[in-house]
């Protein structure tokens, strides 16, 4: 296969970055996913996929079915452009609008095309199938990690910040101005993580009090 080529595509009002898809098609049906790029003003992001990827196993549905649709017009040899200002797929949480595709000449019976679309607006995720893990963390684990920070390491810190606040009131031992400020910014921060770990329960099936190992109520004392 030869290198992908490039050709120009200007952001619009409407969206400050542009999408496209690099594809492989094999001849029939057949079409895999090369990579994805994401241009931007002041970037220019770029995920390769390894080996075979056909379109229905990592592209949504509705995303994967349009672009079959449009493909299916380009005729089997030679280099072809085909504009698609009509081209529209909604998906949750993105929107790609207008398409121009690109189809390179036919080498040892495969050909590279280019899809960018004109519009691009959303999350980028939302093109992909969810286990492909472009969607982030899994919210369940963020909360257990979340919560594994606050046991392990917060609480310890909390009880001593507490112990030289009392230990400065009742005068037994000197502590620094500056450390019980710290002291006390660490607090606050804690408390801050607390209740993340708390809300970020709040719609998941297990309640986040159970990561915790300790009531609610005394959670949020």
């Amino acid at each position: 296969m030869t290198d992908i080529i490039d050709f120009p595509a200007q952001t619009t009002v409407v969206s400050d970055r542009t999408l496209t898809l690099n594809l492989i098609l094999r001849g029939g049906q057949a079409i895999s996913v090369r990579s994805c790029e994401i241009l931007g003003q002041n970037f220019r992001n770029r995920v390769s996929f390894q080996g075979v990827n056909e379109i229905n196993d990592v592209l949504v549905t509705s995303l994967a079915l349009a672009l079959r649709k449009s493909l299916a017009s380009v005729p089997d040899d030679g280099p072809h452009v085909l504009a698609l200002p009509e081209f529209i797929v909604e998906v949750p949480g993105l929107m790609l609008c207008g398409a121009h595709v690109m189809v390179m000449k036919a080498r040892n019976g495969l050909r590279n095309a280019i899809v960018r679309f004109r519009e691009f607006m959303g999350s980028v995720n939302e093109a992909f199938h969810h286990d492909l893990g472009f969607q982030g963390t899994d919210p369940s684990h963020t909360e257990r990690l979340a919560a594994s920070v606050f046991n392990d390491i917060c609480l310890p810190m909390l009880n001593l910040c507490r112990d030289m606040e009392f230990a400065r009131e009742s005068g037994t031992v000197k502590v620094p101005a500056e450390l019980i400020a710290k002291a006390q910014e660490f607090e606050f921060q804690a408390e801050l993580l607390k209740r993340f770990i708390f809300n970020a329960g709040s719609g998941h099936s297990d309640p986040t009090s159970a990561h915790l190992g300790v009531p609610v109520q005394q959670m949020l004392r």
